[in-house]
């Protein structure tokens, strides 16, 4: 049945792209920022239990030292001193706050705020947006027109069925199978007239009246994921993309096809996910077919 296989738990549904994309991460060293000083040479400016106030501090003598103002600056939460070129040998010198210098000729210092440290700030969170023309998908409504002029997808099915789903044609579920054998056949059972359900009976080329809203938009799934592997829909495979909410929030959408072809076809496992109604994951299967229309991102998706 090529991807279109039949698995045991929402757990093993990892199987790869027909076509993968590999995205690069950026990486490397954090470099030094010029004219700030290694912890080993900053003050740790504490504060005095007694008095309340930050507690000064002789600078000691250091070697090679980068070159600098005369101010004392916060550089990623570690106050670091001024250079000990311009201060007087044995001055007390003070911490400051990142937002303020203050001149090392002065013991005065501004108050200590707080500052956590950068590295203990938390990221946020980034996800890369599509453009228009990276994902392109239709509707089961759509899968259910006939070819005319090439103005629906199965247009574009028509020359590829074959080569996509062998002489077997396309076959989906678990406990029970739908077979389509022919892009009219596909045509004939899209839309599902009934609600979304799952299979409770092998069906082979069946009308619109024998299928269900679920098994219905798994197949246009199904056919827009064989489009988009043979890179006749939209430039980035739609196996790869990512849910951006739903209670299938940030699994891949190949991953989210296996499961709902699996639950479509009658089998039931003991997971969270396994406990959403036929309706629940149709809806979201709705959503991913209408991702890319017309090839424009609705936001449902990201890398």
């Amino acid at each position: 049945m090529s991807r279109f296989t039949t698995f045991s738990s929402f757990s093993a549904f990892a199987s790869p792209c027909l076509m993968a994309v590999t995205l690069a991460a950026c990486g490397g060293e954090t470099a030094a920022l010029p004219g700030h000083f290694q912890p080993e040479i900053s003050l740790p400016g504490a504060l005095d239990p007694e008095v309340g106030a930050a507690k000064p501090e002789i600078l000691p003598a250091v070697a090679n030292a980068p070159v600098s103002g005369a101010t004392a600056r916060a550089a990623n939460g570690i106050w670091h001193a001024p250079l000990p070129q311009d201060i007087a040998p044995g001055l007390a010198v003070a911490p400051v706050p990142s937002t303020g210098t203050f001149d090392a000729t002065s013991a005065e210092a501004p108050a200590v705020e707080d500052t956590p440290a950068v590295e203990d700030q938390p990221a946020a969170p980034v996800t890369p947006f599509l453009a228009d023309g990276d994902v392109h998908t239709y509707t089961s409504a759509a899968w259910g027109e006939r070819c005319q002029g090439d103005a629906t997808p199965s247009c574009i099915l028509e020359g590829e069925f074959g080569a996509l789903f062998g002489d077997e044609g396309l076959e989906l579920g678990s406990e029970h199978t739908l077979r389509l054998t022919s892009v009219r056949a596909i045509n004939d059972a899209l839309p599902a007239a009934s609600q979304a359900d799952v299979l409770t009976e092998d069906l082979v080329n069946p009308g619109a009246s024998r299928t269900n809203a679920l098994i219905a938009e798994v197949v246009a799934l199904s056919l827009n994921m064989a489009l988009s592997d043979r890179q006749l829909a939209g430039s980035v495979p739609l196996c790869d993309l990512r849910l951006a909410s739903g209670p299938f929030a940030g699994q891949s959408v190949e991953a989210v096809f296996q499961f709902a072809q699996a639950y479509a076809g009658g089998f039931k496992g003991t997971g969270p996910l396994d406990r959403l109604s036929p309706d629940e994951i149709a809806g979201t299967l709705r959503e991913v077919n209408a991702a890319g229309l017309g090839g424009v991102s609705s936001g449902f998706l990201h890398l």
